[in-house]
């Protein structure tokens, strides 16, 4: 059975991981990504950082982000 890219995801680690701090940079980044493509919408983003320990503050920050970025990166093209 093939899984979704969110499946694939929320794949666990092992949280003793002396890695743990990349392996969920890496994870947050792939999740960007994500969101950027369009294969998850906003809440599946939200919850997806929660999977991460994210507070529900910081989520929402962390998403207003990716808004403004995708917003200010069309700007430049604009502007020429």
């Amino acid at each position: 059975m093939v899984q979704s890219p969110i499946h694939r995801f929320i794949e666990m680690t092992h949280f003793s991981d002396p890695e743990k701090p990349k392996i969920e940079d890496a994870k947050k980044r792939e999740l960007d990504r994500l969101w950027r493509s369009g294969q998850i919408l906003d809440n599946t983003y939200l919850r997806s950082l929660f999977l991460l320990g994210y507070t529900p503050a910081d989520a929402i920050t962390e998403l207003g982000l990716l808004r403004l970025d995708r917003e200010f990166s069309g700007l430049g093209s604009k502007l020429r």
